[in-house]
């Protein structure tokens, strides 16, 4: 009888992709892993946010310790933002984007609605919402595109080495 209990402890479990358990194991779903972009599905779930930023580690050693932080803080705060207001767009509609190339790194959501609302920075010093004040102070630049749903972005400039900005300030 032991046998066939370790047996099934063994097994891997399946689950339906747009369950709500596969959710709270997986809140990101890989779509594009390259030296250079990396993108994913989210499920608007709080687990998500700890995701993204794990999903990003393997690129540490491609930036100084500085850069990274604030990267991996910034795509910290966009996910926030986007699973804080709770109205997920629905599991597989809303992407987040983090590519880099010699010059900047840049990280994007994209949902497919056009009325995610997204703070003002100024709004945010009065009690509001931090996530994309943070964003604000942190990023070189940053701002939202609603041509195609809503796309809130932000870029980090990298030195001619590819890697620090320090001799940019």
């Amino acid at each position: 009888m032991t046998a066939g209990l370790d047996a099934r402890r063994r097994s891997p479990v399946l689950l339906p992709p747009g369950s709500v358990i596969a959710g709270a194991i997986a809140p990101m779903t890989s779509v594009v892993l390259s030296e250079t972009e990396r993108k994913f599905q989210l499920r608007g779930l709080p687990q998500a946010v700890g995701a993204a930023r794990r999903a990003l580690r393997d690129w540490e050693s491609h930036f100084e310790p500085d850069v990274f932080y604030d990267l991996s803080l910034c795509v910290s705060e966009l996910v926030s933002n986007t699973v804080r207001r709770g109205e997920p767009a629905g599991a597989g509609q809303t992407e987040l984007c983090v590519w880099r190339s010699d010059t900047l790194v840049r990280a994007e959501i994209r949902e497919p609605r056009h009325d995610v609302p997204v703070s003002k920075p100024a709004a945010m010093v009065s009690g509001g919402d931090w996530g994309m004040f943070i964003v604000d102070r942190v990023a070189d630049r940053w701002g939202v595109d609603r041509s195609e749903g809503t796309l809130v972005w932000c870029e980090i400039d990298l030195a001619s080495d590819g890697r620090s900005r320090l001799a940019l300030r």
